[in-house]
């Protein structure tokens, strides 16, 4: 046997590596897609909570002024088939822009002729133009030989390079980051982040580590209350020596408590200062440990980020959701076996099952002789 021949017996895969293959690439399908629906323009359904997106350069390109837009997954085959189109992953409360003013008149949507001209609580970044991080590259970049992961910030959705989020990098464990800028603009998150392992002296002079709240406050004891303590948020967060509210503060009668009051006054009395600034990394169902009193719901609302108590928006959540729908084999066998009766279906699950017998014993030989 020839050097060549030999090469390509060996090259030769096996057929469970091809399935697997195949299964891997349609679960990283699923989870950018997900339930995303590739016929239909999602349009109609308004500002889809979450929804994979796509930019399309070939349109902006002809549109002269190069115009920020996104279209759904759906107009991206059927409206778009064939042009330069830039993956966004995924968006909130997006709506389709296709054919609409965004685009030039050579480019109607062939799926929904019925469209207003603009979409005015779309949000467009850079990314639209097929540009990410800080650094204003695309991705991937012919000209980074860098191999770096990107990660997504999960308030103003753009994506960075890790090594450009400054720091030491991503700690272990976490689930979701919030870029610099969106920390310093939405300064209450300072207090739900990942907190890193300080080094602090004891009364006696020794050194300990204590570990920053990562998961909550547990109900602790108090002093006496604080008097005109003003939150970093502009709450007032002081109560008077009746326990009624001051000022605008958080309201605890009535069993309602300040959860960012008292992750703040842990941090004092552990000397830490609330502003750190830089990177956030959030652990795992930190959305659900976020204040909801009165005060804090209305610092969420007036800074347009109520979204961020919703677990359904974030991105392990729309994978899973994704994860649930079945497999396009399972579909096709679905699909296959409802246009069959009864007896017929029973006769071609005879038939599937002596065909994978003989396809065993098949392969069976391969193995005995040590071949792939």
């Amino acid at each position: 046997m020839s050097a060549v021949e030999r090469e390509d017996e060996d090259t030769v895969v096996s057929l469970q590596d091809v399935l697997e293959e195949n299964r891997q690439l349609e679960e990283t399908a699923n989870a950018v897609l997900g339930p995303s629906d590739d016929s239909s323009c999602t349009y109609s359904k308004g500002y889809v909570d979450r929804q994979a997106l796509y930019s399309c350069a070939t349109c902006s390109r002809a549109s002269g002024d190069e115009k920020l837009a996104g279209i759904c997954l759906a107009c991206s085959l059927h409206c778009h088939e064939g042009h330069d189109l830039y993956e966004l992953y995924t968006k909130r409360r997006f709506r389709c822009d296709c054919g609409n003013s965004m685009f030039p008149s050579t480019s109607p949507c062939t799926l929904c002729a019925e469209k207003t001209p603009l979409n005015p609580r779309n949000k467009y970044n850079h990314n639209f133009s097929g540009l990410y991080c800080t650094c204003n590259r695309p991705y991937p970049d012919p000209d980074d030989e860098v191999e770096d992961e990107m990660i997504q910030c999960c308030v103003c959705e753009d994506w960075f390079h890790s090594r450009h989020l400054g720091g030491e990098g991503p700690p272990e464990g976490y689930e979701e980051m919030v870029c610099g800028g969106c920390m310093a603009a939405h300064r209450f998150l300072e207090s739900y982040r990942l907190a890193p392992v300080v080094t602090v002296m004891s009364e006696q002079g020794e050194e300990g580590e204590v570990e920053k709240e990562r998961k909550g406050v547990e109900e602790e004891k108090r002093g006496a209350e604080e008097k005109g303590d003003v939150g970093e948020d502009g709450l007032n967060v002081s109560t008077t020596g009746e326990g009624a509210v001051a000022g605008g503060s958080c309201d605890r009668s009535h069993d309602q408590s300040c959860e960012l009051e008292r992750r703040r006054n842990r941090s004092r009395a552990v000397g830490v200062s609330g502003a750190r600034g830089g990177t956030g990394f959030f652990a795992s169902s930190w959305r659900s440990q976020l204040c909801r009193c009165t005060p804090c719901m209305s610092l969420y609302r007036e800074a347009d980020c109520l979204y961020l108590l919703e677990e359904a928006d974030t991105i392990s959540s729309y994978e899973a959701r994704a994860g649930s729908l079945p497999s396009s084999h399972e579909s096709a066998m679905t699909a296959f076996s409802s246009t069959l009766d009864r007896v017929h279906q029973v006769e071609a699950i005879h038939q599937y099952n002596d065909m994978k017998t003989e396809l065993v014993d098949f392969l069976k030989g391969f193995v005995r002789e040590g071949k792939v």
